[in-house]
């Protein structure tokens, strides 16, 4: 049985087959989120949001247009099929655009767990308040808290398009960050604490944080050092925001339109032999897996080692 967001998609593509041959990518997300805010062990703050919305992708003689509308009325879902097609026209033509055919199964995949909100809210504020007092226990110096948060969401996605594409999952998240403040002296340094994870049961509070009054402290009475060339150790959250910094210099269509250092370099070693960069979205039960997380195509392994 179809749901009312498939049933929806289907209208729309249904509106741009009316204006002749066309081809659609019709994208719907419905989602709803919770966020917990402690600070001084008290909730500061309590929140529920709700997003729905509906993107369409047309290709029109080659040329690639967008338009996106959080209102699903039918005027306005007329209004988005006309805003695509109309930006279709102000771009060029490309004939490598295509969209792919329909997919016969796609691989199961745990995204989702329904336990998480049927947890009471008095125990997702509890969580909040635990990492507060464990931050606040971990060092003395520990003194202020910015915030504490707790945040789950659960959301839909549906996709259909012109050749006969038609796909839809549930997926879900929640987790927990703290921002603390160490002080010692007139030196006051941040620290935070994180973790997101699939299942509710998941989650452990006392390490988020913990982890925040350890970052908090272990940098008071740090002192600059002259520059030099030396080995050093980066903790996963600083490396991953040096790969966060490369990400759009890696991109296929950054390199394609000049606008990455790597333009020229196809099929070059632009890296040390030991590093190889993995690209998966079909980890199950992990957060960032999806069926098809960028349009229709199906999500898959890529293993990236260096030429």
């Amino acid at each position: 049985m179809e749901s009312k967001n498939e049933v929806l998609a289907q209208q729309v593509l249904d509106m741009v087959k009316q204006q002749g041959p066309v081809l659609a990518e019709v994208f719907m997300l419905d989602s709803q989120e919770m966020t917990i805010e402690v600070a001084k062990m008290n909730v500061e703050n309590l929140k529920l949001a709700q997003e729905r919305g509906v993107g369409l992708r047309v290709i029109a003689d080659s040329r690639l247009g967008y338009a996106y509308s959080s209102d699903l009325s039918l005027p306005a879902l007329k209004k988005v099929v006309e805003k695509a097609l109309a930006n279709a026209r102000e771009t060029q033509a490309d004939p490598n655009w295509v969209l792919p055919g329909p997919i016969s199964s796609y691989e199961p995949m745990e995204l989702y767990d329904e336990e998480t909100f049927r947890v009471p809210v008095e125990e997702k504020i509890k969580l909040a308040q635990s990492m507060e007092e464990a931050a606040r226990s971990y060092d003395h110096r520990v003194k202020f808290t910015e915030r504490a948060v707790y945040v789950d969401a659960r959301y839909r996605v549906t996709i259909v398009n012109s050749l006969g594409l038609a796909g839809s999952y549930q997926g879900s998240y929640c987790g927990g960050y703290i921002i603390v403040v160490g002080q010692e002296n007139d030196d006051s340094q941040t620290g935070f604490g994180l973790q997101y994870n699939l299942k509710y049961r998941g989650l452990d509070p006392h390490k988020i944080g913990r982890e925040a009054g350890e970052k908090a402290v272990r940098m008071l009475g740090a002192k600059t050092i002259p520059s030099a060339q030396i080995p050093v150790v980066l903790e996963p959250y600083t490396a991953t925001n040096f790969l966060g910094i490369l990400q759009s210099v890696f991109s296929a269509e950054a390199v394609l339109k000049g606008k990455s250092f790597f333009k020229g370099e196809e099929g070059k070693q632009v890296a040390g032999s030991q590093v190889t960069i993995i690209d998966d979205g079909t980890m199950n039960g992990r957060l960032g897996s999806s069926h098809f997380p960028y349009g229709s195509c199906r999500t898959r392994r890529t293993k990236k080692l260096p030429s």
